[in-house]
């Protein structure tokens, strides 16, 4: 439950939170949950509850980003050695290599993500080989430290780009794939996990692996949703990231203090893994 909704002094929010302890670090995600719901962030982060439910969508997701990242890294390596360009039969064979059909919820399900993934391979593909870019980074790690207003412990903010890509000008564009339908432009041009990104390059937290420096900050920040080869690209002000800053610190230190007061919604509740033991779950006037 809701510490704060219940009433409980600071005293007891500092015990709970030693016997269910904080973790040490923020992710894009995280932040993402605790907007929707404190609740559903205490259940999932704090108290650890396991969901035994399986989600065919993440699943898929894993799976595209696994085989793009491999088959980009083996063009990369290709053209380092001078060999042929990797052929579209080599992503399709990367892609059986980690097609798993007992990790979704029925035959069916599994089936209907198989059929999708003909179209996006071939499409992914075809825009590689257009590509003039190197990617010099793939399921680049980076860890974002912010300064709490308290004095406390820094604020740290792990993520994972899935790509950053340098084009012939030396201009730095990040990528992140999308296997959902595509967001308007608007979307796009407020999305807080591009924002998020774009403030680690901008601080120097995200480092190349092949150089040891910090990459510079970006100046395009792309989302490519494979299933409609739509790319819808935005950017971000210095006074967007500044802001953006502040906001992370303000959620992160919302979480410090305890606060996890739940948020019952018609549609988030349905969806929510923990709604079979949610106290504060939303309900229709009949119960």
């Amino acid at each position: 439950y809701s510490l704060q909704s219940r009433g409980l002094g600071d005293v007891y929010k500092r015990q709970l939170l030693q016997i269910a302890p904080l973790p040490r670090a923020f992710s894009h995600s995280q932040f993402r949950a605790y907007q929707e719901c404190g609740l559903r962030y205490a259940f999932e982060r704090v108290y650890r509850i396991p969901s035994a439910e399986t989600k065919g969508f993440f699943e898929f997701g894993s799976l595209v980003h696994a085989t793009f990242e491999a088959f980009v890294k083996r063009r990369r390596e290709a053209h380092a050695a001078g060999e042929p360009e990797p052929t579209f039969e080599d992503l399709r064979a990367e892609f059986a290599q980690r097609w798993t059909p007992e990790a979704y919820t029925d035959a069916d399900e599994a089936a209907h993500y198989e059929r999708r993934s003909g179209h996006l391979l071939r499409r992914f593909y075809e825009r590689e080989l257009a590509s003039l870019s190197d990617a010099i980074g793939l399921e680049q790690f980076f860890t974002l430290e912010l300064e709490p207003p308290d004095g406390g412990p820094p604020i740290k903010v792990n993520g994972v780009l899935d790509r950053i890509d340098r084009h012939p000008d030396g201009s730095i564009e990040v990528l992140d794939y999308k296997t959902g339908t595509a967001m308007s432009q608007g979307r796009v041009d407020k999305d807080e996990q591009l924002t998020t990104y774009a403030l680690a390059l901008a601080k120097g937290a995200v480092i190349e692996e092949a150089t040891g420096e910090p990459i510079p900050a970006a100046s395009t920040l792309t989302l490519y949703f494979t299933d409609s080869d739509q790319v819808i690209s935005t950017t971000r002000t210095d006074e967007q990231l500044a802001e953006h800053e502040a906001h992370l610190v303000e959620l992160a230190m919302r979480i410090r203090g305890g606060d996890f007061t739940a948020v019952p919604d018609y549609r988030r509740c349905g969806w929510c893994d923990f709604r079979r033991i949610c106290p504060n779950r939303y309900r229709t006037p009949e119960g």
